[in-house]
This record gives structure tokens, C-alpha cells and sequence, in this order.
């Protein structure tokens, strides 16, 4: 017998025992204490006694519902399995507060205490600091709660209550400006430019058609421009950032619509993203597929060439754009279209996130870089896999456990991108569910990283109704999430966009508001702040408002101000 599996039997038989020995009898919830193995959401692991036993980074958690502002405490009791001199971490994270402490091999309590506003919170206790090279484990023996109702279950409206709370709650409160001390007593006109919250939509296209800087009044390219830069607060090339369109022919750098979006962003006080350096798809090259196929094939002196390549694409790409962007598809759908990953394998791609991070810094900007992939939301398996004989994965543990490997081998991974071109059939196999897209970014999130939905739709066949439900659950729940910073469509016009995204458009062939459009509407608006406040005498001006970038107009001179969540 192997000295892991002894570990591991030994490990088993000290939960069970713990378990007998601290909770004899207690198989389910007593008021508000819940022993692990019977809370609602569970990421990984296995039941061992009357403790939950995550075997590896994962999460197990429950709801908590507080009727008015309170203090609530919450006392784990755990124990670790280490790895050498590595201790398991146990981080107990609530909204906005998180509190960590060291599980070691005894059982031990573990109290935490928390400042809450009315609503409904999802608490999640994860292990965090497992990494490919050790071998933790965590018992969760029992969550006992004080001065909280704990709803212990896991259903779509639990899950958007608790989205719903942070939006009110998190993403929005007192905000203080201060102004030059002569504008004392004056009346401040104080207007939200940029939400924190990011909510986006693509310029579309290979080629600039709808961006026409001299677009004539009430023509298709004009009225795409008013509506993309009234509704939306950030954009992205959907076409235009693909290598393809970028480098015909070795060399030959042609980056002109891809500047032309980065402009319109920059005039307009949009973010912007860029989308993608490195693609397995049939939009790169033909010379980059002939090398990347004679790679593949083992051919070591394609590979040499194929990585050259990739280091001249970072230079036009990253080195001398980045900071017209904030963040940066670096390897787009690696698991899906694995060309890449196959070639240089996972230490190669690290480095090629080493290199595109050392190109952000010599363009002295702060561009967050992305894995981006799809079927994390919905449909999740580990790719490549048989639909019949592969397990499906309703919390993509595949894809946090690829974020982590990379990161593990050094490449600084700083940012999740998820797809989710939602089928919203609820008769579907794997219909869209509001409290399975929570579970997954719960999941996500114990990598510590922003987490972006980075392209939106919904697929034909849905009513109006129902494309309007899925995607206004969908930004309540990633932008009502801590670590959730950006909601996406990947087209929002139905004469601009493809048939994925089809049937979530705001506004059909004609420039008519449709029901998607109207609860987008909705949602933004009512995720705007603008009013009048005095300027005090001490040259402050205070309100409550929601967190980004804002204008304050006194007497004609407009000062700006980023004021953003405190974390």
C-alpha cells in the first residue's frame, strides 16, 4: 500500500472518528448549526462521517438570511491533512468580508464575525492554497451560525436574492468627493459616467463598417454608435483583434480597425477589451495554421517559428497597445480548440503569459490577462470528452483546476473569462439555471481572481420572454457577485450579430426596443447614479451612489473623480 492511500484511509478514520466523537448523533441541521457533510452546496470531495472532506481547492456553503443590519458570527469547526510543511487554508468568505485561518491535523474551531446589511448572503468555506504539487485535504465537521437564519438549500431564487443583496448593498453606498475648497457652498452636479459594474457589447466585424467616425445622422452606423455608447460602458473587437485580420503574412501588421475601436472606447469613457492573442481557430493565418499543424505533427523547427510569431503578435499587440485596454484574451478556448496547449503544453502557455504580462509593463499599463472558455456555465465536462461515458461537471472544477495549473507553473493569470450562449428551454437536458451559474462562480472565485462573462447570448427558439429572463438572471447573478466585474453580449443588434446571440438582442433589424431590450433598460437604469448635492464648507461633497467613475459640475467646471469599492 502506497503512503498516500495509507494518508488518506488514516485521514478517513480520523474524520469518522472526530465525528463520533464531537457530533455523536448529529446527521442534520440542529437550529443553526449544520454538520459539513449536510450543507447545500458542495464543490468537490466526499462525505466521511458526519464531515464534508474537500480533496483539493474547492467550497461547501449555505444561504443566511438577516432581516436588519447585524452582527453575525460564524465558528467553523475543521480539520487538515498537510502536505510537508504545507497547512491546509481554511478562508470563510461572505460578500465583501472574508477571514482565514490555518486547519491544522486536530479538529479545531474557527469563529469569524461579520458586519451584514438585511438580505439574503451566501457563506462559502473553501480550501484555497491546495496547488498541483501537494496533496491538502479539509474536513468541514460543522458550520454553527449566530445571529443569522440559515436557509439551507440551493435554489435558483436563493441564488438570485443573495446576487440581488450584494447589488444593493455592495455595489453601491456613500461615496465622498473632495472638491477645491473655493467650490464650498456651491451645488455639485454629480453624474455617473462609467459604472464600476462593467456591461458590454462588441464592435462588430472584420472590417470597420458601423464605427464610421463621419457616419451620417440617423444612418445604421450612426444609430449602432448612439446605441453602443448610451447602453453599454465597455467594448470589444468581436472580429477584428483575431490574428487573422491582423498579420495576413508575416509581417504585414494591420491593426486599423482594431485602433479604431480602442479610439471610439477612449472618446466615448468606455473600458475596452481586446479579444484574443492566441486562438486555435480557423480566423488565424493560413501560415500560422500550416506551422501550428506542422507542430502539432512534431515538427520542432515549426514550433521554434510558430513561438517567434507568437512573441511578434505580443509586441504590436500588447507592447504598444495596452494601454488602450484593460484586459486581454491571452489563450482563448484551450480546452475546446487545445492547438496550443497540445504544442507548447502547460508550462509553455505559462510562458507565454510570462512574456504578454512583461509587454503590459513596458506599456506601462494595468491590463488584467484572461483565459477565456465555454461550457462553464451550462453543459460543463471536462473536455475532450463522450457525451455518453464523460461526467458532467455542474461546477467546472476542470477549468478552475487549468486556472490553477497555470498559474502554478508561473504564468500570471490575472482575470476568468466564461462563455455562455444559454439554451433557455426549461425542458432542455441542461437547462439554464440561475443556482448552477452561481455554484460555478463560487467555484471560480476560490482562485481569488475577476471573474468576466465574456460573450453573451441566447440561442433561437427562445420567446422573447424567455431571452429576457435569462439574460437579466444572468447579469444579476455576475455582476451581483463579489468577484464579478464584466457582463458581455456578444451582439445586441439583430442586423450586427450571429445566431447564437440571436434571440437576447436589445433592439431588432429596425432599431426597435425589444423585450430583451426593455429589462436591459430596466436593470442599467436603475444601476445609475445622477442628482444634485451641496458642496459642504469644508469643499466636500457626499452622497450615495453606486461605485465607478464620475463628472461633478460646479459653477461650469467639470472635475472627475474614480470612486470605487473599498474591498
Amino acid at each position: 500500500m502506497s503512503i498516500a492511500s495509507l494518508r488518506a484511509i488514516t485521514f478517513a478514520h480520523l474524520a469518522l472518528l472526530q465525528a463520533l466523537l464531537f457530533w455523536p448523533g448529529a446527521a442534520a441541521a440542529e437550529g443553526n448549526t449544520l454538520v459539513g457533510r449536510d450543507l447545500a452546496v458542495r464543490s468537490n470531495g466526499n462525505a466521511e462521517g458526519n464531515a464534508w472532506v474537500l480533496d483539493g481547492n474547492g467550497y461547501v456553503g449555505t444561504y443566511l438570511r438577516v432581516d436588519e443590519p447585524a452582527e453575525i458570527s460564524i465558528t467553523v469547526r475543521t480539520a487538515g491533512q498537510t502536505d510537508g510543511d504545507v497547512t491546509p487554508q481554511l478562508s470563510a468568505v461572505v460578500a465583501d468580508h472574508a477571514r482565514s485561518f490555518a486547519a491544522t491535523d486536530k479538529p479545531a474551531d474557527h469563529t469569524a464575525a461579520f458586519t451584514l446589511p438585511p438580505g439574503t448572503h451566501f457563506v462559502r468555506l473553501q480550501l484555497d492554497n491546495d496547488t498541483p504539487a501537494t496533496d491538502l485535504r479539509l474536513a468541514i465537521h460543522h458550520l454553527a451560525v449566530e445571529g443569522a437564519e440559515v436557509v439551507n438549500e440551493h435554489t435558483d431564487a436563493l441564488a438570485l436574492a443573495a446576487a440581488d443583496t450584494y447589488l444593493e448593498h455592495y455595489r453601491q453606498g456613500p461615496i465622498t468627493l473632495a472638491l477645491p475648497p473655493e467650490t464650498a457652498g456651491q451645488e455639485a452636479h454629480i453624474t455617473l459616467v462609467r459604472n464600476e459594474m462593467l456591461f458590454g457589447a462588441i464592435a462588430p466585424g472584420a472590417s470597420n463598417v458601423l464605427l464610421d467616425p463621419d457616419a451620417a445622422p440617423g444612418s445604421e452606423p450612426a444609430l449602432y454608435q448612439e446605441a453602443l455608447r448610451t447602453h453599454f460602458n465597455v467594448t470589444v473587437p468581436s472580429n477584428a483583434g483575431k490574428w487573422a485580420y491582423n498579420e495576413p503574412a508575416p509581417g504585414m501588421v494591420t491593426m486599423d480597425y482594431p485602433d479604431t475601436i480602442l479610439k471610439f472606447a477612449r472618446d466615448h469613457d468606455m473600458a475596452a477589451r481586446m479579444h484574443a492573442l492566441v486562438w486555435d481557430t480557423e480566423q488565424q493565418p493560413g501560415w500560422v495554421h500550416e506551422l501550428l499543424d506542422r507542430a502539432k505533427a512534431g515538427d520542432a523547427d515549426a514550433k521554434q517559428q510558430l513561438r517567434d510569431a507568437i512573441s511578434r503578435r505580443i509586441d504590436y499587440y500588447v507592447a504598444d497597445r495596452a494601454q488602450g485596454y484593460q484586459a486581454l484574451d491571452v489563450l482563448n478556448e484551450s480546452f475546446h480548440q487545445p492547438g496550443y496547449l497540445d504544442v507548447f503544453g502547460v508550462e509553455g502557455i505559462a510562458d507565454i503569459f510570462r512574456e504578454t504580462a512583461d509587454a503590459v509593463q513596458r506599456a506601462n499599463a494595468d491590463t488584467r490577462l484572461y483565459v477565456n472558455e465555454y461550457n462553464i456555465l451550462q453543459w460543463s465536462r471536462k473536455p475532450p470528452y463522450d457525451e455518453e461515458q464523460t461526467e458532467a461537471d455542474p461546477f467546472a472544477n476542470w477549468f478552475r483546476e487549468h486556472v490553477e495549473t497555470l498559474r502554478h507553473h508561473g504564468g500570471p493569470v490575472t482575470g476568468i473569462g466564461v462563455q455562455y450562449y444559454a439554451n433557455a428551454d426549461p425542458d432542455a437536458d441542461d437547462p439554464h439555471s440561475p443556482a448552477q451559474i452561481a455554484q460555478v462562480l463560487h467555484n471560480l472565485a476560490v482562485t481569488g481572481l475577476p471573474i468576466s462573462l465574456t460573450e453573451f447570448g441566447v440561442s433561437r427558439g427562445a420567446t422573447p420572454d424567455q431571452a429576457a429572463a435569462v439574460l437579466t438572471d444572468t447579469m444579476r447573478l455576475v455582476l451581483g457577485h463579489p468577484d464579478g466585474e464584466l457582463f458581455l453580449m456578444f451582439g445586441f443588434y439583430r442586423g450586427a450579430t450571429w445566431a447564437r446571440a440571436a434571440e437576447a438582442c436589445l433592439f431588432d433589424e429596425s432599431w426597435n426596443l425589444t423585450e430583451p431590450g426593455r429589462r436591459f433598460k430596466q436593470l442599467t437604469d436603475a444601476w445609475h447614479t445622477e442628482l444634485i448635492a451641496p458642496v459642504g464648507p469644508d469643499g466636500t461633497v457626499r452622497f450615495d451612489g453606486f461605485y465607478g467613475l464620475y463628472d461633478v459640475a460646479v459653477n461650469g467646471q467639470t472635475y472627475r473623480f474614480d470612486a470605487r469599492r473599498r474591498r
